[in-house]
């Protein structure tokens, strides 16, 4: 029973890793895009920017969301890997 119960916790602790490594990913790439667009195209960047109705423009909410998505899945990673 307790190979059981160690196997589980093995795959947990693992699909925390896959998950915080691909959340991080995401955010990484987003910011990649984002850095494109905006150096490529901006009236896009312009487009985002005014999109939003609070004093924070959208391109600095999107960059939040960005952040945000990388320490979530660093978090995540990290907590998978400690030794507890």
């Amino acid at each position: 029973m307790s190979l059981e119960v160690h196997q589980t916790e093995a795959t947990n602790k693992r699909e925390k890793r896959i998950l915080g490594i691909a959340t991080c990913i995401i955010g990484v790439v987003l910011l990649i895009a984002w850095g494109i667009v905006s150096v490529f195209m901006p009236s896009a960047s312009e487009q985002i920017g005014t999109s939003s109705m609070i004093t924070i423009d959208g391109n600095g909410i999107f960059l939040l969301i960005c952040l945000v998505a990388i320490i979530a899945g660093a978090v995540l990673f990290l907590k998978s890997t400690s030794n507890k």
